[in-house]
């Protein structure tokens, strides 16, 4: 750039500034577009977090993370209505269950083995939340 040039963007940007002024704070500026242009590929590879897409109560499962843990409170591990070898995505603590009928048969969704839905809708088998067997 030649002098005219840079008296003509002095006058521009920066009234009232003198030309060095307005020369500093166009060095600034590019300075500063610089160094956040050289941050920003930092940034570009970093992978965004996938969200948990769960699998339904009762479904089987091979690992809790099929289940989404933190936000259903489920794990992928055997029931308490089912066989040892049954793994499905059953409720641990604070988990929503079924609660029981009359018979004190459970109702789907089911807590884990170890776990049982407290629950004083008997009658109806409302719902409840799984707590550890031994805290009733």
């Amino acid at each position: 750039m030649d002098a005219r040039n840079i008296t003509t963007l002095a006058r521009r940007f920066a009234a009232g500034l003198t030309r060095r002024d307005a020369i500093h704070s166009l060095l600034a500026g590019g300075g500063a577009v610089a160094l956040v242009t050289m941050a920003a590929p930092a940034n570009v590879g970093a992978r965004r977090k996938k969200r948990c897409k769960p699998s339904k109560a009762g479904a089987f499962c091979s690992q809790d993370k099929e289940c989404c843990p933190l936000t259903t409170r489920r794990k992928c591990d055997v029931a308490d209505n089912a066989s040892n070898s049954d793994t499905t995505c059953c409720g641990a603590e604070g988990a929503v269950c079924g609660g029981v009928n009359t018979d004190y048969d459970t109702i789907s969704p089911h807590c884990c083995a170890g776990f049982r839905c407290s629950t004083d809708e008997l009658q109806n088998g409302g719902p409840g939340i799984c707590q550890k067997a031994n805290s009733f």
